[in-house]
């Protein structure tokens, strides 16, 4: 997931926040958790 947190810090947005949000609970609920 360190990917994700090198992207955040390259845009340095609230967007690229909002969007992890995102794709976080999307990778949660394909789990199944």
């Amino acid at each position: 997931m360190s990917l994700i947190w090198l992207s955040i810090g390259n845009q340095s947005s609230i967007n690229s926040i909002f969007l992890w949000i995102f794709v976080y609970s999307f990778i949660f609920t394909s789990h199944g958790r």
